[in-house]
């Protein structure tokens, strides 16, 4: 054979699997991101407040959210027995 060379492919490589966030990984987001975005406050629903309180959010009243979070919450099956707890962060 000339000028023909063959060469052993590689072996697939693993796709990277998913974790968990950790709270750095929610840290790096509020900082990074946030900010860029021109955001001075993260807010959201959760069932761990302790986790984001760590992180310095603080218990927040839902009916400061805008209404696209009203939105979410008029088609949850939980709507009428809510079990989530808004939690704010100012940047």
């Amino acid at each position: 054979m000339t000028g023909l060379s063959i060469k052993p492919r590689r072996a697939p490589q693993p796709e990277a699997t998913l974790r968990p966030a950790t709270l750095a990984d929610v840290a790096a987001m509020e900082t990074l991101m946030a900010p860029s975005l021109g955001l001075n406050e993260v807010f959201g629903l959760t069932r761990k407040p302790l986790f984001f309180m760590r992180l310095g959010f603080r218990v927040a009243e839902k009916e400061q959210f805008p209404l696209k979070v009203w939105a979410d919450c008029a088609r949850c099956p939980r709507q009428h027995a809510c079990d989530e707890v808004a939690v704010a962060l100012a940047l």
